[in-house]
């Protein structure tokens, strides 16, 4: 699965990284278990993001739990073009699901920065990040 936090990540660290050294799972022994476990993390990821998707959960974006499909790349390139400043990380991982989630739900979506709706769903979001932040302390 392709999942919006991965997706997002490569898009975001593409843009921000500059001369980076490459990683290779030698320069961080640490990490190869993490990495090699990931598909089964990622294969129930998917499984339940296809559940809650199915039961039509109005919330699942909140913890990124959208399906990895076309429409992914759409909505990123959408988050894009509406939000056009430097965003944080989180808030373009979450707009990202938002907009995911609307599309597969067949629901309308922002068709320009001036959309009444984007400023609705930039509400929602930046909700969102500040129920996060209260929750972790």
């Amino acid at each position: 699965m392709r999942n919006i936090r991965r997706a997002v990540w490569s898009r975001h660290n593409r843009e921000t990284t500059t001369a980076a050294v490459p990683w290779t799972p030698e320069n961080h022994p640490h990490l190869t278990q993490a990495v090699e476990s990931a598909p089964d993390w990622e294969d129930r990821t998917e499984e339940q993001a296809r559940l809650l998707r199915d039961q039509r959960d109005p919330d699942r974006w909140r913890e990124l739990l959208v399906t990895a499909c076309p429409e992914q790349d759409q909505a990123m390139s959408m988050v894009d073009r509406l939000w056009a400043a430097p965003l944080p990380l989180e808030f373009r991982e979450l707009a990202t699901a938002l907009v995911q989630q609307r599309i597969e739900d067949r629901m309308p979506v922002p068709i320009d920065p001036d959309d009444p709706l984007r400023r609705e769903l930039e509400a929602m979001v930046t909700s969102q990040l500040r129920r996060s932040a209260a929750s972790m302390g």
